[in-house]
């Protein structure tokens, strides 16, 4: 089997597996939310894209009609993401052969699908994002390789448009803005070109500092992770499993005595692909470390999926005998596969359960699941409330439930009015604060069943002496 042919067929495999498969998981809690953004209407979509999520209703507009067609189902949901990386694929290809050849392309194409597996089946702007991500990437090549003034317009038009798909996309704008600097000085393209690709994506931007304002006027309730662990950062940028099966590759070419070679591609496209890989997460890393912001979460660096999946494939190809670069790229694929994690939480699974153990007359309690709920007017007002309670919209169980406050809150007063009655259930993802109200239903006469769904806990009391 030819090299072209194995990476083919490895890639169509991996499509099906990790993200064909798991489009009818259930839906996790931000993606609940998406469903939320979409499911009134069009001029619903486009304030409430604004007003909750704080972004360019962009990529809802795209969920919106996907909702309209396929209905309340997690594969509509999911849909506009699954084709936007479809989409990537090509587009990465084909970026990948202009800036190494058309091997690493290919090879690159088969990591991206381990890597973007948790981005290409959720209903969230990230798959969108990168689709955006690469295409603009590519057009700066285009323009960097040409001159061609089309070729910077069209630049500067997508640089703008991944603001509106994502505002942590600006990542990807920032190695662009390097890798433009190091090569405008190879005389094709114009000063006047680089001001008007500098300038007009702010200009164009302008419009999204409305919704910025409202993201950053719910600061207090936006830090969504701790600072990361320097270790976890080096774990991003170099994934022990991946680079142990690398040199595993290396490691055999050293013991059979085959010979390397240089990688394909030009010291610029080498810039190019190991600042894609790095600086996204290092920005990342750097801003929670030394600012307020708690954005240390894998999906506000996903914009770097595509260079790591160029960088990979670099590297496989320094192999020169064409069975050790396939044989290596299949097992870094497979030890990407490994370090894939489960969803963050099961809705589906928990109301189901729920659905089980919550006879007529028991009381259902419902850690808020966003991270707004810490505000008390979240549980109060009617539309915020909804939004806190969609996972009950799309997955809907017989009893209504009450609200509590997000966090680890000792909820005494709540816990305290369903005393007495014949079954209670807590809902939540705090382990602490669940086994804090365990403690005082015991003291209070309930024994406890806990079910866990991803991150997602179900706790059932029952009385000890019914």
């Amino acid at each position: 089997m030819s090299v072209s042919r194995a990476l083919l067929v490895a890639t169509l495999v991996a499509i099906v597996l990790l993200w064909l498969l798991p489009l009818r998981d259930g839906l996790w809690i931000d993606e609940l939310g998406t469903y939320w953004v979409v499911r009134d209407g069009w001029g619903a979509t486009v304030d409430r894209a604004f007003r909750y999520q704080g972004q360019s209703p962009l990529y809802y507009l795209l969920a919106r009609a996907a909702f309209v067609v396929g209905g309340k189902s997690e594969v509509a949901l999911r849909a506009p993401s699954l084709v936007a990386a479809l989409a990537t694929l090509l587009l990465l290809r084909r970026l990948g052969a202009r800036l190494l050849d058309a091997e690493a392309g290919r090879a690159a194409i088969l990591f991206f699908v381990v890597l973007a597996a948790e981005r290409a089946t959720e209903a969230r702007p990230y798959a969108l994002a990168i689709l955006v991500a690469v295409a603009t990437t590519a057009s700066f090549v285009r323009w960097l390789d040409t001159g061609a003034l089309r070729h910077a317009i069209a630049s500067a038009l997508l640089a703008a448009l991944l603001l509106y798909a994502h505002y942590m996309f600006a990542l990807v704008l920032l190695v662009l803005a390097v890798y433009t600097a190091h090569r405008a000085g190879e005389g094709r393209v114009t000063r006047g070109q680089v001001r008007l690709v500098s300038l007009l994506p702010i200009l164009l931007a302008v419009p999204l500092v409305v919704p910025l304002a409202m993201l950053a006027g719910r600061h207090q309730g936006l830090r969504l992770a701790g600072t990361p662990h320097p270790q976890g950062v080096a774990a991003v940028l170099a994934p022990p499993l991946a680079m142990a099966a690398l040199g595993a590759g290396f490691a055999v070419a050293f013991l059979l005595r085959l010979s390397l070679r240089r990688p394909p591609g030009e010291r610029a496209s080498w810039l190019l692909v190991g600042l894609w890989h790095f600086l996204p997460p290092a920005t990342v890393f750097t801003l929670t470390t030394l600012t307020p912001l708690g954005i240390g979460v894998p999906r506000y660096w996903s914009g770097a999926l595509a260079g790591t999946a160029l960088l990979l494939a670099t590297a496989t190809s320094a192999l020169a005998a064409s069975w050790l670069r396939v044989g290596t790229a299949l097992l870094v694929t497979l030890a990407l596969a490994l370090g894939i994690e489960p969803r963050y939480d099961d809705w589906r699974g928990a109301t189901t359960w729920i659905k089980e153990v919550a006879p007529p007359g028991s009381a259902l309690l419902v850690v808020a699941p966003f991270v707004e709920g810490r505000e008390l007017d979240w549980l109060e007002d009617p539309e915020k409330r909804s939004y806190l309670l969609a996972p009950f919209d799309f997955y809907p169980v017989e009893r209504e439930p009450r609200l509590l406050l997000y966090g680890d809150h000792h909820e005494v007063e709540a816990l305290a009015s369903v005393v007495g009655t014949k079954r209670i259930v807590l809902v939540g993802r705090s382990r602490p604060a669940l086994s804090w109200a365990d403690g005082y239903l015991w003291t209070r006469g309930y024994f406890s069943k806990w079910a866990q769904h991803g991150d997602l806990f179900v706790v059932a009391f029952d009385p000890r002496n019914p």
